[in-house]
């Protein structure tokens, strides 16, 4: 199960939850949108899970960011994600931030020579078919229940993938190898200029035009 946070008290609510409960681990995805819609670079959902359950954060309904940047930023949760490097894009335009410290799973299965997506390793946990809404438009309101439960499905299984993960590096030695590397790839600052993508969405519906 999820629960949808729709507005800042909700926000407030959560926050105060998990610094009661001690909760010192957060599995975390987003949905934006990226000039795929709409010319820009903007942050929609924030799902998160403690493990058990799951939130998901409607970033869009969310007034004061400040309470955003108390989960991304704070140093009183580690961040455990699959490939943080286009999320830090995402967080680094909507909120002017880089969030931090991060575990990022896609680098130590990269390190295990496992080099696939998210989608294709959590089948090992849940197999059931969950239709694609990846190229939905996440800026559009209200999202439908199948927009929200595929970004749910996201984070539901980050867990027991980091927990697989951590397994296989230790009996391959390389864990030491994985601490070094995260620490280095994630604290990289990187910047982009949103317009960039912009052009290349109108450089491709140019060539469409005239292949008609």
């Amino acid at each position: 199960m999820y629960r949808v946070i729709d507005d800042d008290y909700k926000l407030m609510d959560l926050i105060s939850y998990l610094k009661k409960e001690k909760i010192s681990k957060l599995y975390i995805d987003i949905e934006a949108e990226n000039n795929f819609h709409a010319y820009g670079i903007s942050l929609s959902l924030l799902q998160i899970s403690d493990g058990r359950s799951i939130w998901v954060i409607d970033c869009m309904k969310i007034s004061e960011p400040s309470l955003l940047i108390r989960i991304l930023e704070g140093e009183d949760f580690i961040k455990i994600m699959f490939d943080s490097s286009g999320d830090q894009i995402v967080f680094d335009t909507s909120l002017g931030i880089k969030a931090k410290p991060i575990i990022d799973l896609k680098l130590g299965f990269d390190i295990l020579g496992v080099r696939e997506s998210l989608s294709k390793l959590i089948k090992k946990y849940d197999d059931t078919p969950i239709k694609s809404c990846q190229k939905s438009n996440w800026s559009r309101r209200p999202l439908s229940d199948k927009q929200i439960k595929y970004a749910a499905f996201d984070v539901k299984y980050l867990k027991d993938l980091a927990n697989d993960m951590y397994r296989k590096l230790y009996e391959a030695g390389k864990i030491e190898e994985f601490i070094h590397r995260n620490h280095v790839i994630t604290n990289k600052i990187r910047k982009v200029n949103p317009y960039l993508g912009y052009k290349k969405l109108l450089q491709s519906n140019r060539v469409s035009r005239k292949k008609e």
